[in-house]
């Protein structure tokens, strides 16, 4: 009899843990596991990649409403049961003002619509989100839950927020991280907890990248050719980007640096590239569902990310068997050693000095390891044995 999983996650949005969701979803055996999909809405650019065979449901469509008119709303579709499994939680909610926590456990559980279903096993995908970890607590109903740690803090976190998440990991039977660095440093703040975390790499669709990596592009690539693939926000380090490559320019190097990705710092980054007059130099080419051709066509791939869990796209440059420069950060350590990366610190004078001596370096210096389907099948089993 197979065994009912369900994953709860966001919207699928370009990023790194929503494509190592994808891939995790190619590698389950379906004839083992029934699974459903939960996401929080039927937005992001993944979507359409998601297996059309898996059940996808959603969990967040009525987060924002107000209660009344989210209760109103059941009512008139004849809901009552709904109505009244949502109106007890709200009126608990309104009991539990004195513990802020409890209260907003309550007003969530108030607007998630019921799943009905009892799990073999829950993953939340995506357990660094403050607000997915109560809605996912008061909706999965399972005797295993799995917490997925993609990375840390992108600020130190206060003594109040580490004691709230505490509180909720201690409601997880797994706590699953994405590389070592990521442990170590979850281990400091909870280490009474140390004992349900397990160390599991992203596993990878190895031959999507090859195969997609063929597709035409439009850019040219001529000469020295940069890329760096990722959602531009504060923690990936695309911000240094435009003082790196005008650090690079004024040493006489002629380049062009292409960044695949979308996000919240993207005007903060063109108004650096527009006033350090860079733009024949820098390239914004927005998000990419196929961005393998650019990293497959570049001279280097750059990685200049202030922090990272176990990061997706220089695994991929190093399946492509690229030139990369990383920045030091948790992670990059278990994919590369120093023969077959240049580390840098995350700063602009350290990634500059990484990126000139990566291009000076001769080619039979450079180590490539191949990846291999070995990689994929040893995750796998550290999978399948939490599922059960």
């Amino acid at each position: 009899m197979k065994k009912k999983i369900a994953i709860f996650h966001g919207p699928m949005v370009m990023g790194g843990a929503e494509k190592a969701l994808l891939n995790l979803l190619e590698h389950l055996d379906y004839s083992r596991y029934d699974v459903t999909l939960w996401l929080k809405d039927r937005t992001g650019e993944l979507l359409s990649q998601v297996n059309p065979g898996i059940c996808v449901r959603c969990w967040g469509e009525h987060l924002d409403e107000k209660y009344r008119s989210f209760a109103l709303k059941l009512l008139k579709q004849g809901k009552v049961w709904e109505f009244l499994y949502s109106f007890f939680f709200g009126a608990l909610s309104k009991a539990f003002t004195k513990n802020p926590q409890r209260a907003k456990y309550y007003q969530l559980k108030s607007r998630l619509v019921r799943s009905g279903e009892r799990y073999d096993a829950a993953i939340l995908f995506q357990a660094l989100n403050i607000q997915y970890l109560p809605c996912f607590l008061a909706l999965m109903k399972t005797s295993n839950r799995i917490a997925w740690l993609h990375g840390t803090f992108a600020v130190p976190p206060s003594k109040e927020d580490v004691g709230r998440f505490r509180s909720y990991y201690g409601q997880f039977d797994h706590i699953v991280c994405v590389s070592e660095g990521v442990k170590a440093i979850h281990a400091g703040y909870y280490p009474e907890l140390v004992d349900r975390m397990t160390v599991i790499y992203n596993l990878q669709d190895i031959r999507q990248v090859f195969d997609s990596a063929r597709e035409a592009i439009t850019e040219q690539f001529d000469g020295i050719t940069l890329v760096t693939v990722g959602r531009l926000s504060r923690e990936k380090g695309q911000d240094m980007i435009p003082a790196i490559a005008a650090e690079l320019r004024s040493s006489g190097c002629q380049f062009k640096w292409y960044v695949v990705g979308d996000g919240p710092t993207r005007p903060t980054v063109e108004t650096k590239i527009r006033d350090m007059k860079l733009d024949d130099y820098v390239f914004l080419v927005g998000t990419k569902q196929n961005p393998y051709p650019y990293i497959s066509g570049c001279t280097l791939y750059v990685q200049p990310s202030y922090q990272e869990g176990f990061c997706v796209t220089t695994f991929e440059a190093k399946i492509l068997q690229k030139r990369i420069v990383v920045t030091d950060v948790p992670g990059m350590r278990e994919q590369f050693t120093e023969q077959m990366a240049f580390f840098a610190e995350p700063t602009v004078p350290s990634l500059v000095d990484a990126i000139q001596r990566a291009l000076a370096a001769p080619e039979e210096n450079i180590v490539h390891e191949p990846v291999t389907e070995e990689f994929n099948r040893r995750e796998l089993e550290k999978i399948n044995k939490l599922l059960g």
